[in-house]
């Protein structure tokens, strides 16, 4: 696919869409170069959408857009879609309503404006040029535990691009057993307790 956006700049963007939301809790974000919505926010508190606790309608007010809400049986979904100073958005909720389905196992926990500082910080990491490859980087938290995901797409041996991120990244490395010709699996852990996994494949 066409590379659409940097991934500093989603970043940065993202990052002050989610200041502006300030203690709205339970926000993941996505950062996705090559897809026109280069920002997702997923709100991922797994409780049920109701007026009172309602982060992708603080979205679509801020975006100055509608939000659509969706069944599709045992799930409900409300999204919205819009531009926040000219980077497109998308942001949903989905939830299950069967008991022993809860959706997500683990939620997230951190408000916005702490994503959104954690995102601001990462943006001088996401100019380094590992990040030409990639294909998609989640940050978010499992219940207050912070992380950050990376997919890259490389045409380059896998374990050296997955090095040179993970070297980019923190010196405490772990390098899953090569289980496919065509992913690769790593992770570091860094100062501030951030775990940082990578998933290298080819395209």
């Amino acid at each position: 696919m066409k590379r659409l956006h940097e991934p500093a700049d989603l970043a940065a963007a993202a990052a002050g869409l989610l200041d502006h939301l300030g203690p709205v809790t339970g926000l993941r974000a996505g950062l996705h170069p090559e897809h026109p919505h280069g920002v997702r926010l997923l709100d991922q508190t797994g409780r049920p959408y109701t007026d009172d606790v309602a982060p992708v309608d603080r979205i679509g007010a801020a975006l100055g857009a509608p939000v659509d809400h969706q069944h599709h049986g045992p799930l409900s979904e409300s999204m919205v879609t819009g531009t926040w100073q000219g980077t497109s958005v998308h942001a949903s909720h989905l939830y299950s309503h069967v008991s022993d389905g809860a959706y997500p196992s683990k939620p997230c926990t951190d408000p916005a404006d702490v994503l959104g500082r954690r995102l601001r910080a990462l943006v001088p990491w996401l100019q380094q040029p590992w990040a030409q490859q990639a294909e998609s980087v989640h940050v978010y938290d499992e219940t207050g535990a912070p992380l950050v995901h990376v997919v890259l797409r490389t045409t380059d041996s896998l374990d050296e691009a997955l090095g040179a991120l993970l070297d980019a990244t923190g010196p405490l490395q772990y390098r899953a057993e090569r289980k496919h010709d065509d992913v690769a699996h790593g992770s570091v852990l860094l100062g501030d307790g951030t775990v940082v996994t990578a998933s290298v494949i080819t395209p």
